[in-house]
């Protein structure tokens, strides 16, 4: 995965179209030519681990896709956390590529 795509940003033609404002605050498209890309490891959306003796459960999240598979993860995981009775929980982004910051919604 490349992370202008898992941005959701990349164009079928391999080019990235952007508004920018300049300092008059006009505002110009641009459409960029994707001739290089970063290819990002594969990791999972979700990974969690719980360590019961340590009174600790660890949620990694390492995209930010507001989707269902998130939202099953994410309510699973705090449902664990509940029947465990585990006090502490850790959010874990460092892997994390961006995206959907409302991901963030579903812990309210």
């Amino acid at each position: 995965m490349t992370i202008p795509y898992g941005l959701g940003l990349l164009n079928s033609d391999r080019t990235v179209t952007m508004n920018v404002k300049n300092k008059a605050d006009e505002v110009n498209e641009v459409t960029v030519q994707l001739i290089a890309e970063q290819v990002l490891p594969d990791y999972e959306l979700v990974e969690t681990e719980f360590y019961p003796e340590q009174d600790t459960a660890l949620f990694r999240l390492n995209r930010c896709t507001n989707n269902p598979e998130y939202r099953e993860a994410l309510a699973s995981f705090f449902q664990q956390v509940d029947e465990q009775d585990i006090p502490t929980v850790v959010l874990d982004l460092r892997n994390n590529i961006g995206g959907d910051s409302r991901v963030i919604e579903e812990f309210t």
